[in-house]
């Protein structure tokens, strides 16, 4: 039981720390506007939940699901290319923008998530 609870746990560190870092990003891209369809900006209730579900999904996919399929050096750029794919239709669903603006929203959110996770693996903090 102490590997399983000692992964279970670091992986619901992940999933906060994911959440909170992509959901960041996807507010600062409607600041600046990167969401703008027709000139109306989305709802920040829904921002926000583009920023929380799509990794809500995408994480546990990321940490259970994808090692069964992906080995070795493949595992984290594949799986990061995947979660990029899954993410960008739920966002521009939720966000009521177009594909591009949900794949550019997915990719750089992933992109910052992934190197402050590297970052806090670098300093010991992970």
């Amino acid at each position: 039981m102490g590997v399983y609870f000692n992964f279970l746990a670091q992986f619901v560190v992940a999933l906060f720390l994911t959440i909170a870092v992509e959901t960041l990003v996807i507010l600062t891209l409607a600041r600046i506007g990167a969401f703008t369809m027709k000139g109306k900006k989305p709802k920040f209730d829904y921002v926000v939940l583009a920023g929380i579900i799509p990794s809500a999904i995408t994480l546990p996919l990321l940490w259970f699901v994808f090692p069964l399929f992906l080995k070795g050096v493949f595992y984290i750029p594949v799986g990061e290319i995947l979660v990029t794919l899954i993410e960008a239709p739920i966002i521009a669903a939720i966000l009521k923008t177009d594909l591009r603006r949900g794949f550019l929203a997915s990719l750089v959110a992933n992109i910052t998530s992934f190197a402050f996770g590297l970052v806090l693996v670098a300093f010991g903090v992970l």
